[in-house]
């Protein structure tokens, strides 16, 4: 019965091949799960041939240093790549070169991550002539941070930074030529205050809406600070992740220059006085989604600030806050019950010390179904 199983699917499998066009094929390819791919590139040459043609996305990760010919060789099999993810997870010297590599096998890029193995900027103005129609990009560099090289990608839409330690190139210093890029979308990671370079983006930096800042100690050198202040007028989404350093003065100025912002993510960074500040003093009217981890420093009067000045309010995720009280979780639900849709609480000590009744009341009196409560929540 296996014996006739095999044939009876062999014979289907060539029969596929005779009858079915390439495009017809490579179709079918497109539309198969992940993990089918493997099976499919030992029926034939001609199946591994067009499965590889009809490949467009890639993620690729090295443990070792590998062969830059061979890793070259592998690319130009797969000639309509779209999509590259390259992680490397020690340090290499070959960075550069895979790089180079990629630029020259991948010439319809449109998305392109190379992360861990920090590259210089020469092999990034190299990508820009190589890759033109990239339009998103995450990548490596090593200080001191320069950002000329950004310039020529015409069509990038998305950038982001992950900054490693010095490597002893030139610094370029700050270069204060104008140049408005196409950014929408920015990531840093790891800016330090007296990084020169930064400044560059924050003045040419005109249509970003989306920023994210990572373990920044600082946005730049001294200069750089007042053009950033720029660039926060614009914004609708900004999220800062263990910014600590500047996290007060960014929520500071945020409350005044922000009337666009509809999405604030904050975490582990901020004083007490600083968010309150934001709370009460904010002109943000289309604010909708509040995103908070900070531990010991939210109090009930800080959710009473929100509820008060916050009224476009839609979705409050508050992950171990400790101090809030199942009492001023009412005082909130009673202000915007009509409009909060998601209200999670995570790793917050109330649910446990109240059992989550005064939620449960919320829904209650109110009666509405917009509300949904938390999985998180007894």
């Amino acid at each position: 019965i296996q014996l006739s199983l095999s044939l009876s699917k062999n014979l289907f499998v060539l029969s596929m091949d005779s009858i079915l066009c390439d495009e017809l094929l490579q179709e079918i390819f497109r539309r198969l799960p992940p993990p089918s791919a493997a099976s499919v590139s030992l029926v034939c040459k001609r199946w591994l041939h067009l499965l590889r043609s009809s490949t467009t996305s890639l993620s690729i990760c090295f443990i070792e240093t590998p062969l830059i010919p061979l890793f070259s060789s592998f690319l130009s099999f797969h000639p309509f790549l779209s999509t590259l993810s390259v992680t490397i997870t020690h340090t290499l010297d070959s960075s550069d070169q895979l790089l180079n590599s990629v630029a020259s096998s991948c010439p319809n890029l449109r998305h392109l991550r190379f992360l861990n193995g920090s590259v210089s900027t020469l092999s990034l103005f190299s990508l820009s002539v190589s890759c033109p129609n990239l339009v998103s990009l995450a990548v490596t560099l090593f200080r001191p941070l320069s950002f000329l090289w950004v310039t020529p990608f015409g069509c990038l839409k998305e950038l982001s930074i992950y900054s490693a330690g010095n490597s002893g190139e030139f610094d370029y210093g700050e270069f204060y030529g104008s140049c408005e890029l196409n950014l929408e979308s920015l990531l840093l990671t790891g800016i330090k205050s007296g990084d020169k370079g930064v400044g560059f983006l924050w003045r040419n930096c005109k249509k970003v809406t989306t920023l994210k800042l990572i373990s920044c100690e600082g946005v730049g050198d001294q200069g750089s600070f007042l053009t950033f202040l720029q660039c926060l007028e614009g914004l609708q989404e900004l999220e800062l992740r263990t910014c600590r350093t500047i996290a007060d003065g960014v929520l500071l100025k945020l409350a005044e220059n922000c009337a666009m912002l509809n999405s604030l993510l904050l975490y582990d960074g901020g004083s007490k006085d600083g968010l309150f500040h934001f709370l009460t003093q904010s002109k943000c009217p289309n604010l909708q989604n509040l995103d908070l981890r900070l531990p010991l420093d939210l109090e009930n009067y800080h959710l009473t600030a929100a509820a008060e000045n916050l009224g476009s309010l839609r979705s409050l995720r508050l992950q171990s806050c400790c101090l809030v009280t199942g009492e001023g979780l009412k005082i909130l639900g009673n202000a915007m019950a009509d409009g909060l849709e998601e209200l999670a609480l995570i790793n917050c000590d109330v649910v446990e010390r109240e059992s989550g009744s005064h939620m449960v009341k919320i829904k209650e009196i109110h009666g509405s179904d917009i509300l949904k409560e938390s999985s998180y929540l007894d």
